[in-house]
């Protein structure tokens, strides 16, 4: 039987083994998660809640490996997350924004953290921008009826149907994906 002394170094040596194949699984899902939210987004405009929570879990996951030995490396993240959430709560309780976009958004404040929100959120509005302009252009021509028969294709063709955001938000994540701290941390 172990010593009780012996114990924390036992767990030190199995989290050396374990970690780098956690931190390759998480490394994966969230892009992989970010694409799907995007995918869906543009067929349906709705962001899952189910979708949303797995990448909260990835994200908390992925703090928790990078953060083991550094638990204060944990709270810039947090408060990044926390502050995206209340700005979004405020845009969509004045219906700028849809709550499916604002939890997207916060979680992936979560994984940015400070240093990643500018680059995260000029990035967002750049590609916003030049979606709502492709789909005001194309939305001034009529869709051939093959295309027209297609629901995913003629709601985003639909003048009402406003822009689905988390396909440049996702965008927007996945091109910072690899320069924020967290990755760096992840992969580390």
């Amino acid at each position: 039987m172990a010593s009780s002394s012996a114990l924390p170094i036992l767990f030190i040596d199995l989290a050396h083994h374990v970690i780098p194949g956690v931190s390759a699984a998480l490394w994966l899902l969230y892009p992989i998660g970010l694409s799907a939210a995007a995918g869906w987004d543009l067929a349906t405009y709705r962001i899952p809640n189910r979708l949303t929570l797995g990448l909260l879990g990835v994200t908390l996951a992925a703090l928790s490996v990078t953060a083991w030995p550094e638990p204060r490396l944990v709270m810039p993240h947090l408060v990044s997350g926390a502050l995206v959430f209340a700005l979004g709560f405020i845009l969509h309780t004045l219906r700028v924004m849809g709550g499916g976009d604002v939890k997207l958004a916060s979680v992936m404040a979560l994984w940015c953290g400070p240093a990643g929100l500018a680059p995260l959120f000029i990035l967002t509005a750049v590609l916003g921008g030049v979606l709502t302009l492709a789909l005001l252009s194309l939305r001034r021509w009529p869709l051939p009826p093959r295309l027209a028969a297609i629901p995913a294709i003629a709601r985003l063709h639909a003048p009402q149907s406003g822009v689905p955001y988390g396909v440049p938000l996702a965008l927007a994540g996945l091109l910072v994906f690899s320069e924020t701290d967290l990755t760096q941390m992840l992969l580390g």
